[in-house]
């Protein structure tokens, strides 16, 4: 039997969205129509998921405000879940709301990423993360 949780943060089914504090945004390729977990329950409003139509170029730029009124998220179980809504491009893009600035050593936010357990889709793996989770 697998894990049903996360074994801390070296969890090989864990991948990570950060952004130091020189950078202004970040961007990461998904797979269309992956639901996946973020460890805190106010992710929404840093880190957004964007989704675009191939066939449609209108949808490859998109405003801050459009791409948050358009992604789909539920706060469950202590984490945030994400929900591709539309067969295309997405990208995962997480927004920091100050300036860039350097630090030494770096310093930055980031998020725990899990891929949603199609048996247990309304538990959260990674609720208490960084530590173990049963």
């Amino acid at each position: 039997m697998t894990h049903s949780g996360t074994t801390g943060a070296a969890d090989p089914d864990l991948a990570f969205s950060s952004l130091v504090d020189h950078e202004v945004v970040t961007v990461a390729d998904l797979t269309a129509g992956e639901s996946f977990w973020v460890n805190t329950t106010t992710a929404a409003s840093a880190l957004l998921l964007a989704e675009s139509d191939p066939a449609d170029p209108a949808t490859f730029v998109q405003s801050r405000a459009t791409v948050a009124a358009r992604q789909h998220t539920q706060v469950l179980d202590g984490c945030t879940l994400y929900t591709a809504q539309r067969t295309g491009r997405h990208a995962l893009v997480q927004i920091g709301d100050r300036p860039p600035s350097t630090h030494v050593p770096t310093q930055g936010t980031g998020y725990a990423l899990h891929r949603v357990d199609p048996a247990r889709p309304l538990s959260c793996p990674q609720r208490e993360f960084p530590g173990p989770t049963p």
